[in-house]
């Protein structure tokens, strides 16, 4: 098992210099941890939110739980398996991060799913996730000496993946806002002319 991790934080830190190389000159390595786990983040959104728009129109907080669950003791597992040796008597270790993931879990979901908020839902599952490939990549990169462990560089992916999340909040809610408007006003996408040609021939 920990040689197919170490192959992987290899894999991962060729990408990571392939990046560099094709964008040397460009950014650092703060900016690129900002872009890389950025759009990372919201590929993972992307993949998720059906999942948990369906869930949530189910009104099923245990299934967003349970798969929540599954995710997070999966990798916690994984990374703890390269910081130390774990036997057979260590399985007790996942079953303990389960039991208080899906307790911490199902109260958060629950809270939204009552709310019909599925963006918030999938923003919480994407962000845990986000956290632990932040600080996974420097954990394999100290391990395989491959690279230098920088909390900073962990800090710059998480910040990379809050500033797009917002961005597509404030999109999508300005998208929400002109579908209210038009929906409340005569000829839909051509109130604007139409409001337009109003202001025209009242002022004349």
């Amino acid at each position: 098992m920990k040689e197919l991790l170490f192959e992987s934080a290899r894999r991962m830190k060729w990408i990571h210099d392939l990046i560099a190389n094709f964008s040397a000159g460009h950014f650092n390595d703060k900016e690129l941890h900002f872009i890389v786990l950025g759009i990372t983040g919201m590929i993972i959104f992307a993949v998720t939110y059906p999942i948990f728009s369906l869930f949530d129109k189910w009104d099923n907080s245990f299934a967003m739980a349970s798969l929540y669950t599954v995710v997070i003791t999966v990798i916690m597992t994984i990374s703890l398996a390269l910081m130390i040796d774990l036997t057979h008597a260590s399985i007790i270790i996942p079953l303990v991060i389960g039991i208080f993931v899906f307790i911490v879990s199902y109260r958060v979901f629950n809270f939204w799913d009552n709310r019909d908020q599925p963006m918030p839902i999938t923003n919480f599952f994407a962000m845990t996730m986000i956290v632990i490939f932040a600080f996974a990549i420097e954990l394999f990169q100290g391990l395989t000496n491959t690279g230098s462990m920088e909390l900073a560089d962990a800090i710059a992916g998480i910040a990379g993946y809050i500033a797009m999340y917002i961005v597509l909040r404030i999109v999508v809610f300005i998208y929400q806002l002109l579908c209210r408007l038009f929906s409340h006003k005569k000829g839909h996408w051509l109130w604007p002319f139409l409001f337009y040609r109003k202001v025209l021939r009242t002022s004349l």
